[in-house]
């Protein structure tokens, strides 16, 4: 899926591609969310921060209390209003599923998960604008070596990284489907040559030129200007990949900013243009300001991961592309060559740093180093504080956290902006709180569980019928679809009325999908609903029903279907795979 398209019902792109206006970055409640809860709008200004602690193997340190952290805010202590440890979940902690996956009829799905995933969510993103193609056909073989024996539960997405940002699969806890988009050579996770970068072979043609102008006698003074001539090709195309870098994570972070929780980025590159976001871009600073305004915010931990391989104890170069112990030169590298892979070093702990990630370089072992930092990003503290001062005065607020004690590494955001108009937690909501949930790739959201069973109407509506949806200039044929839930009566939060009634509002909505995210139609509608005592006392094990229909092309290859229970503030959303197989005629 590329982030940069066009649409006939641009509307729609604008809706559910673009991303979010609202950063998800709210005052926890005072209970544990679920695993996949969106953020909860209030207008409330706080700073949440999420904490890593590890001990000296690296391992996550849990069981820490309160009052074991201290928290410092440009010099001065904070109070915090909330804490919460999270750690990965287990199978045994998943919530009862009311029906079992392997009982449900033809085309019902059910968003109750079996194995409750971790309340964090990954993303592994591949850079290709900025890696050399060897050194990506190592990466792509390592993270299918890493999805191979991945813990269950564990949600995760796969980006590319070229001109643009491309989804190649959205967020799912099921490996074999990662596996299958890695494989599949439309999905974009193929090693290619973006063109800005400097290969071998480029470098040595460059010497080449010069080499036959000092053999052909040139003036000094022309060779020089050769020299000069590529010096400055070479830093414009530095610059303009420093610039796609950070837009490309801008557009990242704008896609996570809905999901609640931690989102743990597992940046795979050969080198790092914006190690440290402040500095990253000296001609273009409002880019820069707005990466730090946003990914810290947004909960966006960055992991850079280097993927150019190991350097022994002498410095001696591996290369990885063929394998872990074969040897590219036995020689060392130059002064130059060591004193650029330092500065990739610095970059990759600064940026980490800054965002609460952690760096991993000078290994070949990239399913190791996967396998660790996800262990690393999902065990964390989470704790939030209203500022002590609360002034808005744009200015740099510098964070510190602290451990009362035990030797331990903490790694966390290190600051914020004090922007008017962009606190750094809660927002003031949108129109529709469900909408920014139904993008393309979205993990299913859990808080209300339901099934939901879609089909093809039989028999399909007349030829003239009024369309179901949204997009009144879809073209070709087109399939009505009915979708109906079933909604369970315990997982809703009704308000009390007279004589003991209930009665509450629930939000539907479809958006359907072509295979590459591309929306093609969506309908919403507002449902409410009243109770008497009598339904309501003897029905809490029965279902609610509800209906949608809508119109769907032929190219259409999912539905995204979503419910938001107004009172309670909870949602639950899941992907339908089309097309359906059509019910049997009456």
């Amino acid at each position: 899926m590329a982030f940069r398209s066009s649409s006939p019902i641009a509307w729609l792109l604008a809706a559910v591609l673009a991303a979010a206006v609202f950063p998800a970055q709210a005052p926890p409640s005072s209970s544990p969310q679920s695993s996949t809860a969106p953020a909860i709008k209030v207008e409330v200004r706080v700073v949440l921060l999420d904490v890593v602690v590890t001990n000296d193997k690296g391992d996550p340190v849990n069981g820490l209390a309160r009052d074991q952290f201290e928290v410092w805010e440009d010099g001065a202590p904070q109070s915090l209003s909330f804490f919460e440890e999270h750690g990965p979940s287990h199978p045994s902690q998943a919530p009862a599923r009311t029906t079992a996956p392997e009982t449900l009829a033809a085309n019902v799905f059910t968003n109750s998960q079996t194995i409750h995933a971790s309340d964090t969510v990954n993303v592994l993103l591949l850079d290709w604008l900025n890696t050399q193609p060897a050194d990506q056909a190592y990466v792509r073989k390592q993270v299918i070596k890493y999805l191979r024996g991945v813990p269950p539960g564990t949600r995760l997405a796969i980006f590319t990284l070229g001109t643009e940002l491309r989804m190649v699969q959205g967020f799912t806890t099921e490996s074999s489907v990662i596996l299958s988009a890695l494989n599949n050579t439309q999905a974009g996770a193929a090693p290619k040559s973006v063109g800005l970068l400097d290969t071998k072979a480029r470098e040595a043609s460059e010497q080449e030129v010069i080499n036959m102008l000092i053999r052909s006698d040139a003036a000094p003074e022309a060779v020089s200007a050769v020299r000069d001539s590529m010096k400055q090709s070479a830093a414009r195309q530095a610059g303009d990949r420093a610039k796609l870098t950070l837009q490309g994570f801008l557009e990242l972070e704008r896609y996570l900013a809905p999901i609640s929780g931690r989102k743990n980025v597992f940046w795979f590159s050969g080198s790092f243009p914006i190690g440290s976001i402040p500095s990253a871009m000296p001609n273009h600073p409002e880019d820069s300001r707005t990466a730090e305004q946003k990914l810290g915010p947004a909960r966006v931990a960055i992991y850079p991961i280097s993927a150019v391989g190991l350097l022994n104890a002498s410095g001696a170069i591996m290369d990885p592309s063929q394998g872990l112990t074969t040897r590219a030169t036995a020689t060392l590298p130059n002064p130059a060559q060591a004193a650029g892979d330092n500065d990739q070093q610095i970059a990759m702990e600064s940026i980490a740093r800054e965002t609460g990630g952690q760096a991993f370089y000078n290994t070949n072992g990239l399913d190791r180093a996967i396998t660790q930092a996800v262990a690393d990003g999902g065990h964390y503290y989470t704790m939030a504080y209203t500022p002590a001062n609360a002034a808005l005065d744009s200015k740099f607020r510098d964070i510190r956290v602290r451990l009362a004690k035990g030797n331990y590494k903490i790694s966390y955001r290190r600051g914020y902006y004090a922007e008017p108009g962009a606190p750094q937690s809660a927002n003031v909501a949108p129109q529709n709180p469900l909408l920014e949930l139904m993008r393309f790739g979205m993990p299913d959201f859990d808080q209300i569980a339901y099934n939901v069973r879609a089909a093809p109407e039989n028999p399909q509506p007349p030829q003239g019928s009024p369309p179901a949806g949204a997009n009144r200039d879809l073209k070709g044929p087109v399939t009505r679809y009915g979708v109906d839930f079933f909604i369970p009566l315990s997982q809703l939060k009704l308000a009390p009325g007279v004589d003991g009634a209930r009665h509450g509002t629930l939000q539907l909505m479809l958006v359907a999908y072509r295979k590459n995210g591309y929306p093609v139609n969506l309908v919403e509608s507002k449902n409410e609903f009243n109770l008497n005592r009598e339904v309501y006392e003897s029905g809490r094990n029965v279902n609610i029903h509800a209906r949608q229909e809508i119109d769907v092309p032929s190219e259409a290859a999912y539905l995204r279907v979503g419910l938001y229970e107004q009172a309670s503030g909870n949602v639950g959303a899941i992907d339908v795979p089309l097309p359906a197989a059509p019910p049997p005629k009456n």
